[in-house]
């Protein structure tokens, strides 16, 4: 009686289970039993309450699999809707759940990562991408991490505020769902169709023939089952010269793998007592700066009963990484642990070990790579440009840019890719240290305005407004060039288009900035449409067709790079070592050695000699006064402004007790100057000895704090030190032996 008036569910059903159409098109569970829950209206629009009560329903009448072929954009990640897959899955329902499609599509930016949908990210759900029958995943297939990336008020992706703090790691697998036969509601026929909703529908299929084999298994032993099998897809690309690239593909797209069934149902004749994923921590990011907190979710998944979970790791990292409590003795199910990282001086540089978590007899290892730097400064990405070619893609050189800036010190920050809501004018730079402009101002965007000019030059120029900062310039044939040489005018160069050159930068025998500490490259060879001309040989002497004024000695500091529309932002990969030249239509196949350039060109822009001064007002107050700490910080040419800060006060007796505060008084905006006011009877109730300890990016500086308490004795206030008290009591407890 139910109406089907849309037809995906038609599809899917068919994708399932369906019995056959004239002895072919058989589902991947022919002869299952479906109760059909229709909370989607004719245009595909439901509510959330509608999902809850749908899912309920199935609950109550006894499914054995749900299959929720929707999404939505995640604006809370403890919306209701998780919860009730959550708890679905609590109560034995295996849940199957669409990544989403929303992978390069306009209204989250045409970003690649952090577009997984609700409730896709429930932790519990077996969440599905999809990939096509040539093991290449489907161009719309949302990725992971999970993160809140929408914000209905102003109806836009927020890429610039993502939380990725207790981010986990989304799909979980991926199964076919490009160009699959199914039955269609209209006119009973077959139709062809593709995304996340069909591989999800695949993933179901499977999941019911398994439940049917092995009834008695637990949701999550299926779910471990997946992901302890699944195969790990790849991309296979050929060049134009014949030669093979196999480019792994990150778990934010993939998850586990490809499912294969046969290895699943083998798993679960025997699983091991316990399973842990991923095996990586942290996923695939290894580069984190000093002082942040970054925290992770790791699963583990008791397929056994066992008789204890405990975990080990080195005791060098109990200070700076921390693993929420696992139940001593725990039943069969999922366990989400929260992995927190603390990074420390103690920690700089490459950080590699193993984290094991035991059953009772036996070690399951994940493995832990981190690097630690200090940041040195912030840097912002403005690639705002419009339409799909200009997409964050799967390889793309921009998330290059960003790993590549993390290495070096610098925090990445990058605008929301829409010029129509901002511009360079309506920015403050001083709240960064570098800037680039990648692929800036194509023909497809408006152009440079007179104010955008201005404050890149008074970011640029010593004694500008802004007081003096890095920029790249990294512009493309379809750039403005009259707008870039309206910048690069006032330093006496300009841009000419070239149509079909290759050009090749030696360095062989010069100390360059873009080759230091980088001996065993002799030729910086790259495909460029561009050429910088120079008005005057007393300028860029060294490098006329690619740097101009690395000296920070002067305030600013300008690089160019040439490059062309591929290479910086939708490039699938890159190429090195290939020596051959190429003509312009080719060049986007040719790349030479441009992730050591890209490495290169960050290190020559990255800061140095940052300056922090701190001054505290004392280090031994009443615990009802206020301490004052006024923090000054610059680096080589410009203050820091609007750099973050957290205070820390922690117990050096009573160890759990530790406060942060991550909120003070900018006294002197300009001069980067920073003031906590900090008044300990607001957080504590005790005096004694702390760790007090002001942590920043680049480092924490600590002091030991004495906080004395007040006692009332009598009609006279006595203001004394716990340890004083301590020493008057041990003086009186002897003169009474004495008596």
């Amino acid at each position: 009686n139910i109406q089907y008036d849309n037809g995906h569910g038609t599809e899917i059903t068919g994708i399932i289970g369906s019995n056959g159409l004239y002895g072919y098109h058989r589902g991947v569970a022919p002869n299952c039993s479906f109760f059909i829950g229709k909370i989607l209206d004719f245009n595909g629009v439901g509510s959330i309450e509608l999902l809850i009560q749908g899912i309920d329903w199935a609950i109550e009448n006894g499914a054995d699999i749900i299959n929720l072929s929707l999404g939505k954009f995640v604006t809370d990640k403890d919306s209701p809707e998780i919860e009730a897959v959550n708890n679905a899955v609590g109560n034995g329902t295996i849940v199957c759940v669409a990544s989403g499609n929303a992978r390069s599509i306009e209204n989250l930016g045409y970003n690649d990562m952090f577009t997984i949908l609700t409730p896709g990210i429930a932790k519990q759900a077996i969440t599905v991408g999809a990939i096509d029958n040539n093991y290449v995943l489907y161009e719309s297939s949302s990725a992971g991490p999970v993160a809140v990336n929408y914000n209905p008020n102003l109806d836009s992706f927020i890429f610039n505020s993502i939380d990725l703090t207790q981010s986990w790691l989304k799909p979980d697998v991926v199964g076919p769902g490009v160009l699959l036969n199914t039955t269609a509601f209209e006119d009973l026929k077959t139709k062809v169709v593709s995304g996340t909703s069909y591989s999800t529908a695949v993933v179901t299929g499977v999941c019911a023939l398994l439940k049917e084999i092995f009834p008695e298994n637990k949701p999550s032993t299926f779910k471990a089952s997946f992901l302890e099998t699944s195969t790990d897809i790849s991309s296979k690309i050929e060049t134009i010269l014949g030669q093979g690239i196999d480019l792994t593909i990150s778990s934010f797209y993939q998850g586990a793998g490809l499912i294969n069934a046969s290895k699943a149902s083998f798993f679960l004749i025997n699983p091991p007592s316990i399973t842990v994923w991923p095996k990586k921590i942290p996923y695939t990011k290894e580069i984190y700066f000093l002082n942040e907190y970054d925290s992770f979710f790791l699963s583990i998944f008791v397929n056994k009963e066992i008789q204890s979970l405990s975990k080990i790791y080195d005791k060098i990292y109990w200070d700076s990484l921390k693993i929420s409590l696992l139940p001593w003795k725990p039943s069969i199910g999922q366990y989400n642990v929260i992995i927190d990282f603390a990074t420390a001086d103690g920690v700089l540089g490459l950080n590699k070990f193993p984290i094991y978590f035991n059953d009772g007899f036996l070690n399951y290892k994940v493995d832990v790579s981190f690097y630690v730097r200090k940041g040195k400064g912030r840097i912002l990405y403005d690639c705002n440009e419009i339409g799909t070619n200009t997409k964050f893609s799967m390889y793309g050189n921009l998330n290059s840019f960003l790993d590549i800036s993390r290495n070096f010190g610098l925090i990445p920050i990058v605008l929301q890719k829409d010029m129509n809501l901002i511009h360079i004018s309506d920015l403050d730079l001083r709240d960064y240290e570098a800037l680039a402009l990648l692929n800036y101002n194509s023909s497809q965007l408006q152009k440079f305005t007179d104010l955008d000019v201005d404050s890149i030059l008074d970011f640029l120029l010593p004694g500008g407004e802004y007081l003096g900062g890095t920029i790249l310039l990294l512009p493309t044939r379809a750039s403005d060039i009259s707008g870039l040489n309206f910048i690069l005018n006032s330093f006496n160069i300009s841009y000419n288009v070239l149509v079909n050159e290759n050009e090749t930068l030696d360095v062989s025998s010069i100390i360059h900035p873009l080759t230091r500490n980088y001996n065993t490259i002799d030729l910086l060879s790259l495909i460029s449409p561009l050429e910088v001309m120079k008005e005057n040989d007393n300028y860029n002497t060294i490098a006329d067709r690619f740097v101009y004024n690395d000296t920070r000695q002067m305030g600013g500091s300008l690089i160019l790079a040439c490059n062309n529309l591929e290479m910086f932002l939708s490039s699938p990969y890159f190429y090195n070592s290939l020596s051959s030249k190429f003509e312009e239509k080719q060049a986007s196949l040719y790349f030479n050695d441009n992730y050591k350039m890209l490495e290169n060109i960050m290190f020559s822009s990255a800061m140095s000699n940052l300056l922090i001064n701190y001054s505290i007002s004392s280090t031994e107050v009443s615990i009802n006064d206020e301490i004052k700490i006024k923090i000054s910080a610059h680096n080589q040419y410009k203050p820091l402004i609007d750099w973050y800060f957290f205070l820390t006060l922690e117990s050096k007796e009573i160890l759990s007790q530790k406060i942060e505060i991550r909120y003070f008084d900018k006294i002197d905006f300009r001069n980067g100057t920073y003031v906590f006011y900090f008044k300990p009877k607001d957080y504590l109730t005790s005096g004694g000895t702390y760790l007090l300890s002001i942590r920043s990016p680049y480092e924490t500086k600590t002091w030991t704090v004495y906080l004395v308490v007040d006692f009332s004795w009598g009609p006279t206030l006595v203001i004394i030190s716990v340890a004083v008290s301590v020493l008057l009591l041990v003086l009186i407890k002897k003169r009474r032996t004495r008596i």
